[in-house]
């Protein structure tokens, strides 16, 4: 079983008031144990999952987009956009582009309710609060290390930030499972997938 950790929109419009950002939404995945630079560890939520899929399975699921058609309302994929936008002498069936959005959102997310089977008392108060850190999933000995960096710049203290909580005076670290019960949500065909058992994306 493989780790890795998942950082996650917390409202929707984040990052600079993008409205395709939607709460839930994947945002970006580093290998356990890897560092989350400031900017991530501060306002996005860190989600540290285990599945038996490839790095660059859980990669590509945060770097999908969905074009969405402005008559019909319809979303499509990357793939199906260049498809129909191709000129027809071009082997594309000759689609107007300017029926899509070329501003695209994103496609997989994992809501906050299936969070909460791992973490049933999920503040979200806490959790939409971008001047609080608040990372359940992780330990607070993690977090200080890779926010502090090695010059030491932006110093936190326990106090500056809510964690797991300590277990007999050991902090533990949680983690939730991709393959036992899908979490993640795929906007596109309205539906909960396993990225193990994901057809290619």
């Amino acid at each position: 079983m493989l780790k890795y950790e998942i950082a996650i929109a917390v409202k929707d419009a984040q990052e600079f008031g993008n409205p395709r950002k939607k709460e839930g939404d994947l945002v970006a995945v580093i290998p356990h144990g890897a560092q989350w630079g400031s900017g991530v560890i501060a306002p996005y939520f860190i989600v540290i999952v285990e599945t038996l899929a490839s790095f660059e399975t859980i990669r590509k699921m945060c770097a999908q987009r969905l074009y969405q058609h402005k008559q019909l309302g319809m979303l499509t994929t990357a793939d199906d956009y260049e498809r129909i936008t191709v000129p027809i002498e071009d082997g594309g069936e000759g689609g107007d582009p300017q029926n899509y959005e070329i501003k695209y959102k994103n496609r997989y997310s994992i809501p906050f309710n299936n969070i909460k089977i791992a973490i049933s008392d999920l503040n979200m108060t806490k959790l939409q609060d971008e001047n609080y850190i608040y990372q359940p999933f992780k330990t607070a000995s993690k977090l200080i290390e890779g926010f502090d960096g090695k010059n030491g710049h932006n110093l936190l203290d326990i106090k500056d930030m809510d964690t797991t909580c300590l277990v007999a005076g050991i902090e533990q670290e949680l983690s939730i499972s991709l393959d036992v019960m899908p979490i993640i949500w795929d906007k596109y065909t309205q539906s909960f997938v396993k990225p193990s058992v994901t057809k290619e994306i």
